[in-house]
């Protein structure tokens, strides 16, 4: 593992990893709440099988995404991606992103302790000074982690994506250097 917490593992993505997150990447229980998934009123699986291939050549391509499977450490299973997505290393900042792809795994704190290695990872090794990242106003689960993890709120783009036939409302959250290191003492 690349990085690790008591409970979870973060590795790169293999390719062997595509079908899993292909998979629960069109569950809409999981992606109901997420820009991912399938496309609304359409029946179209937004993570087609080629679709998954383009990104997967895309991550392995890029400069300025670093993207992590989460396994969890005891039971070796693939329970989704997280990651680190349009680093801008002059700037010194990036998007945290983070996806979970079964339901039993939600509201048990894995949320918590990814965001938490990933922002150590962050700080520390990648030397950021600003992580940022969007989240739908209505994942309260998702909400209530980023705050619990030292983020600060930022504001909400009102309509910000549609899903299942309506708008959501986006609200934008960030944490600095000093606030985490703050967190950290």
């Amino acid at each position: 593992m690349f990085i690790e917490t008591n409970r979870i593992g973060l590795r790169g993505i293999q390719e062997e990893d595509l079908k899993e997150i292909k998979d629960w990447s069109n569950k809409s229980e999981i992606t109901e709440l997420m820009v991912m998934g399938i496309r609304p009123d359409s029946g179209v699986l937004y993570c087609s099988w080629d679709f998954i291939e383009e990104e997967w050549k895309r991550y392995k391509e890029s400069k300025k995404d670093i993207i992590f499977v989460i396994v969890l450490k005891v039971e070796k299973k693939i329970i989704g991606i997280c990651g680190f997505y349009d680093i801008n290393f002059m700037e010194r900042f990036a998007e945290l992103r983070i996806a979970i792809g079964y339901k039993q795994y939600l509201n048990n704190g894995y949320g918590t302790e990814i965001v938490k290695a990933l922002l150590e990872y962050g700080f520390k090794k990648l030397n950021f000074h600003k992580v940022h990242l969007g989240v739908n106003s209505e994942n309260i689960g998702a909400n209530k982690c980023y705050v619990k993890s030292g983020f600060k709120y930022e504001g909400t783009i009102r309509d910000f994506h549609f899903r299942n036939g309506r708008y959501y409302n986006t609200n934008l959250y960030s944490i600095l250097e000093n606030e985490y290191n703050e967190e950290k003492k």
